[in-house]
């Protein structure tokens, strides 16, 4: 069994790989299929640049198996607190089993706590 890593890494560097991987994931968990998928790319970008993007990986030896991406920002009730708010998470259906989900989102919560 290939060993799985959870990492941190720069949103910047996770684009190029989301952009790939995102397409399979609308097709496979879209329920409503009214609106055709079209990221706004430019957007991430530009967040991932101002530092308001935070993206979790998951992979299997080399290959992207699952993430989690998050913006940052201050809480709207709560000017003073930054908080990171959940974009969108994924994991390849066939490492849907044991607990390689639970294990993503228990490290995003330990990088989001540091």
């Amino acid at each position: 069994m290939t060993t799985l890593t959870y990492a941190d890494v720069n949103g910047l560097d996770f684009l190029d790989e989301f952009e790939q991987l995102f397409p399979a994931h609308y097709e496979e968990l879209c329920v409503t299929k009214d609106f055709p998928l079209a990221p706004d790319y430019a957007a991430y970008r530009r967040m991932a640049e101002a530092g308001l993007l935070r993206t979790i990986t998951c992979r299997a030896g080399e290959e992207l198996i699952g993430y989690i991406v998050f913006y940052i920002q201050p809480h709207l009730h709560y000017s003073t607190c930054m908080t990171a708010f959940e974009d969108i998470y994924y994991v390849k259906k066939e490492y849907r089993k044991g607990r390689v989900g639970i294990k993503l989102f228990q490290y995003a919560e330990q990088v989001l706590k540091e």
